[in-house]
């Protein structure tokens, strides 16, 4: 074997072993930072959503609270004669549903319960 031959082969390991840890530490670095952008992307996203659900909840809170405390609802659930209930107030009552309905279209299915689930009103669409 010539003596140039041992030389480049004597080299090479010395001058590719740096370049080829140099190589593996930036792959490594390069993949460190994926995986934070990654994790910081999905504690954005989580922080997004609680936030949204949050406000969904305090939403529909609100408008519940809204319905509960109308008068004529109220008036109505205390009446304990059928007759009067159905006859005199039932139309008031599918007017504030109605409206409460086109005010809030997420409420495709109002229903009044009483004691023990019994249906007292109900307006599905």
């Amino acid at each position: 074997m010539k003596l140039q031959s041992k030389i480049i082969i004597t080299v090479i390991p010395f001058v590719l072993a740096p370049v080829l840890i140099i190589a593996l530490l930036v792959v490594d670095n390069y993949i460190r930072q994926i995986e934070q952008n990654i994790e910081q992307r999905v504690e954005q996203i989580l922080t997004q959503v609680s936030q949204d659900v949050q406000q969904y909840l305090r939403t529909n809170t609100a408008s519940l609270d809204l319905l509960a405390k109308n008068e004529v609802l109220q008036r109505y659930l205390l009446i304990d004669d059928e007759f009067v209930r159905f006859g005199i107030y039932q139309k008031n009552i599918l007017k504030i549903f109605s409206g409460f309905n086109e005010v809030f279209p997420n409420y495709y299915e109002i229903k009044i319960l009483q004691e023990f689930s019994k249906k007292v009103f109900d307006m599905t669409p």
